[in-house]
């Protein structure tokens, strides 16, 4: 991975260059006025407000008609919050004595700590289990950290948290608001105009992407809940941006332009909360087109369990909850059902094969990285796949498990924690920092279908940013129950080349003979085989360099097979990949 460190002035100089030549001309004017502000925000203002009650009932009868989502996880974890153990990201603290305004794990579990969503399962659970204890620990964790919030600048007031928190604001209105004293439920009122008030001047326009989304769908929501003349200006301004960066983030093909799945959920989700407050009219009719625009990606990018595929930064995470953004889609009216068949996302660069009947499922990666401008969230994993066997993810990407802190993060985001070909010792991309790209691969030609046979195939290519010259060329052919990858690599004459292919944890791989391996996951069976190669050799749950391993969820790793082929480049290598799925023994 490429990374700063160890680097002279002068290289470290070009590398910064590099990485900002990708940016907006907007952006840089941005950037100069976020850095003038700082970094960290102050508390927002308290501005004594009341709700729209005609705009306010219809958010919350429609909210509350969708329902919680996964009920039972809701209970369940509002009942440890009941007990004092509170659980983000895979880490649990002590609510006696957790450090409310510091980073008592990471900088990325504290914004979770400050998005409240711990606080929506509790709203959720009351309602539905009327239990006195789940509102009491509401009402107490809300005090404590308003406490020690309140009086300091911190990253609970940055935008992003913010943002999400004040969504979530809206959720806790309507779950539980008439449940709360009168005072407490006030003060979520002036918290919501509080951040109506002062949305447009932290916009995260330097950022862009998934930031300015958030930021500006929380706007819209604040505004349109709040009554009285003086949010009208407000209201229509959060409105215009609301309509310009759908404009400017959503693809033609109905991706977000960020390309993460796990960020495309995220996104969709912000417009079915705006669509909950929009009353009928030509801006509500845009945004519910745009939001049918974004359904089909999103049951190609995401399982029919609500599990998101590991392609650039996704993972499933705390602040996305699969079936409550279903039960939120069916309540707004769109047919949440599972697709069949082949698919094609042709801007955000995804193709790929379900097949219902047989439990499998096949995604291949092949467009344009990132965003130029905001490649924050970028993989090197350009004609990678995942392949599900028997309804069950088999073989997937790594993932991701955290940003900031997280010593895998260099793992995470490089080539070798996903199923394609590294050429040498680069990435894919010029990655540094934690969310830092300077140079970036190149998504090449690529074409997909299904023939007379019903066999689904894809053949695309791509290059590598570095060596100058090489470009890997990758064709796949699927039919029920069988796999075929063949990797040709050109250019980079004496290269060493690695094609991984990276199992779930649950996955035992056993040798069969000369490259050939025995794939099982309980009933599951499968042959993996390989021609071209030089060695195959099987890694789990290895450090030094990292290799074998698969995230569950954001913060829970979890050691995984893996096999890694090795071959040397020359003018045209081919290797061969064949997956075949046996019957069990």
């Amino acid at each position: 991975m490429s990374d700063r460190r160890g680097r002279g002035p002068l290289a470290t100089a070009l590398l910064y260059a590099r990485t900002a030549m990708g940016l907006r001309p907007r952006q840089l004017v941005h950037l100069v006025e976020a850095r003038l502000r700082g970094r960290r925000a102050g508390p927002a203002p308290r501005i004594a407000a009341t709700l729209d009650p005609v705009r306010f009932d219809r958010f919350a009868s429609q909210l509350v008609a969708a329902g919680p989502g996964d009920g039972a996880g809701r209970i369940a974890r509002a009942e440890r919050l009941v007990e004092g153990r509170l659980s983000l990201l895979g880490v649990e603290r002590e609510l006696a004595t957790l450090e409310w305004s510091g980073a008592p794990v990471s900088p990325l579990w504290t914004y979770h700590l400050h998005y409240l969503d711990w606080a929506v399962d509790l709203a959720w659970a009351f309602r539905l289990t009327g239990r006195a204890p789940v509102l009491d620990r509401l009402l107490e964790l809300l005090d404590r950290w308003d406490a020690a919030t309140r009086s300091a600048p911190g990253r609970a007031w940055e935008s992003y948290p913010h943002a999400t928190r004040t969504l979530n604001v809206g959720v806790l209105l309507a779950v539980v608001g008439d449940a709360l004293p009168s005072d407490r439920r006030g003060r979520l009122i002036d918290a919501l105009a509080g951040y109506a008030a002062v949305a447009e001047g932290g916009l995260e326009r330097h950022l862009e992407g998934n930031h300015l989304w958030r930021d500006i769908a929380a706007w819209v929501v604040a505004t349109q809940l709040l009554a009285g003349t003086e949010w009208t200006v407000g209201r229509r301004r959060a409105l215009a941006w609301w309509e310009r960066v759908r404009q400017d983030q959503l693809l033609a093909d109905g991706g977000h332009e960020e390309r993460s799945p796990l960020y495309h959920a995220l996104a969709l989700q912000d417009v079915a909360f705006t669509l909950l407050v929009l009353p009928e009219g030509e801006v509500r009719r845009r945004v519910h087109a745009d939001a049918a625009r974004m359904l089909p990606a999103w049951q190609a990018l995401v399982r029919p369990d609500g599990r998101v595929h590991h392609f650039n930064d996704s993972a499933p995470r705390d602040d996305f909850e699969p079936a409550f953004l279903a039960a939120l889609l069916g309540v707004l009216g769109f047919p949440v059902l599972p697709e069949d068949g082949a698919f094609e996302l042709p801007e955000t660069g995804y193709a790929g094969m379900r097949d219902r009947r047989g439990g499998e499922r096949l995604i291949v990666d092949h467009g344009v990285p990132a965003p130029r401008h905001q490649p924050g969230h970028l993989h090197c994993d350009l004609l990678s796949f995942e392949y599900d066997l028997e309804g069950a993810p088999f073989v997937v990407n790594a993932g991701v498990s955290g940003y900031e802190g997280d010593p895998f993060r260099a793992y995470w985001r490089g080539t070798a924690s996903h199923n394609t070909v590294q050429v040498g010792d680069r990435d894919q991309s010029e990655l540094w920092g934690v969310f830092r790209v300077a140079r970036m691969a190149r998504a090449l030609a690529h074409e997909s279908g299904v023939d007379g046979r019903g066999r689904w195939s894809f053949r695309g290519a791509m290059s590598p940013y570095a060596p100058a010259g090489v470009e890997h060329e990758r064709t796949i052919t699927w039919h029920p129950g069988a796999l075929e990858v063949v990797d040709l690599v050109s250019g980079g004459a004496g290269e060493g080349c690695r094609v991984v292919l990276q199992f779930a944890h649950d996955v035992e791989l056993h040798p069969a003979g000369p490259f050939r391996f025995e794939a099982v996951r309980g009933a599951t069976r499968a042959y993996v085989s390989w021609d071209g190669v030089g060695a195959v050799t099987i890694h789990r749950g290895e450090s030094d360099p990292p290799r074998g391993w698969q995230v569950e969820r954001f913060g829970e790793v979890r050691p995984a097979p893996a096999l890694v082929a090795e071959f040397a480049a020359g003018d045209r290598s081919r290797v061969r990949c064949l997956i075949e799925n046996a019957p069990p023994r």
